[in-house]
């Protein structure tokens, strides 16, 4: 409910006020003081009554006029607040001669809700603490509301957080199976990968597969963007990755933009690298869409960084991709990576820290120090 339905809820309904006295004449002159329209009066001359009267309506306020069933004011103020229609209205009572407010038993959690007035007031003062107490008990209803909607929309949060929770941790299993449990084996090279996403979930992918005896290929992929929209587009470029002919890393390139430009979202795309490596003769080829070139460090420690170009895929159709080709020999090294090695794997002098870089390549290569010319 909004501040404003609350706002004409509370004007639009009259206040229920139950004044309640066995003296008839104190009654007939205290009655009009509530001749406004926004006042609904009820009478009775006893608690019996009046608990009868409240248990059909919802009483607001009990204007309690000693004397009343031979109580003292202790026994009527206790009186309304135990009988269960009547002790959550707020009341008035008007003191009999010699009575004082101390004298009321009030428990402490309705000390907001009560009024006492001496015996002589008149109806101006009468409907002023009337008025009031009105307005507290409407204050504090909606303020009951507030603290419920408050409850009520934590929880739900709550449960949606709870939920997206599960949902991303089942995503991240996803995106695990995505990824190769195993790299393929060969004794003419090592294949090593590391995988330390931003998010829970990202866009980065990778696949190493054999393609034939002596023929492996390789991709790496970034997708734009963080979380699970990138890891949904990821698990396209897969699946699109599965239909594209090994020919060659422009062909793949070629094969897996053509899937994905018909698929993926307006204003996403992704960038790629893709290889393949012979062990029988040493032959290396690459392409890349958009996306950094292999390093390449070859056996007489030589950095090379190909020129490659290439759109990144699912930008459109019918691109063609550089192609790149060298021969590596015994004791090289080829790394593929996405744009966060370069980034946030650099060291304040501006070099790559060797304790990462060995997540990367083969650990028994002992020229890491060439590296540090890349940055």
């Amino acid at each position: 409910m909004t501040e404003i339905s609350r706002e004409v809820e509370s004007t639009a309904v009259a206040d229920i006020v139950l004044l309640l006295c066995e003296d008839a004449k104190r009654l007939e002159a205290v009655k009009p003081a509530f001749s406004s329209p926004q006042y609904e009066v009820e009478q009775a001359s006893d608690l019996k009554a009046a608990s009868a009267l409240g248990k059909k309506k919802i009483i607001d306020l009990v204007v309690c006029i000693a004397p009343f069933d031979g109580h003292d004011l202790a026994e009527r103020t206790a009186a309304i607040a135990r009988d269960p229609n009547l002790g959550r209205a707020s009341a008035v009572h008007i003191l009999a001669v010699g009575e004082k407010p101390e004298q009321a038993a009030v428990p402490r959690s309705r000390r907001d809700s009560l009024a006492f007035l001496p015996p002589d007031s008149g109806n101006a003062e009468l409907l002023v603490k009337v008025s009031t107490l009105l307005r507290m008990r409407k204050l504090q209803a909606d303020q009951r509301r507030a603290d419920a909607d408050l409850n009520s929309s934590n929880l739900r949060l709550r449960d949606l957080t709870s939920r997206f929770q599960r949902e991303l941790a089942e995503a991240k299993e996803i995106q695990k199976a995505i990824l190769p449990r195993t790299l393929p084996k060969s004794p003419a090279c090592v294949f090593a990968a590391a995988y330390i996403p931003v998010d829970t979930v990202g866009g980065d992918l990778y696949d190493v597969w054999q393609i034939s005896e002596s023929k492996f290929g390789m991709l790496i992929a970034d997708v734009t963007g963080h979380g699970l929209p990138a890891a949904f587009i990821g698990a396209m470029t897969k699946m699109a990755l599965s239909y594209a002919k090994p020919e060659s890393p422009a062909k793949m390139l070629e094969d897996i933009n053509e899937g994905l430009s018909k698929i993926i979202p307006d204003g996403r795309f992704v960038t790629a690298a893709a290889a393949t490596f012979n062990t029988a003769d040493g032959k290396f080829h690459a392409a890349c869409a958009g996306h950094p070139p292999p390093i390449l460090l070859h056996a007489n420690a030589e950095i090379e960084l190909p020129e490659l170009r290439g759109l990144p895929l699912g930008v459109s159709t019918g691109v063609k991709y550089d192609s790149y080709s060298t021969t590596l020999d015994p004791g090289a090294a080829a790394l593929l990576v996405t744009d966060g090695v370069y980034r946030d794997h650099k060291s304040t002098t501006g070099v790559f820290p060797e304790s990462r870089i060995g997540d990367f390549i083969h650990p028994d290569y002992s020229r890491l120090d060439a590296l540090t010319n890349l940055v």
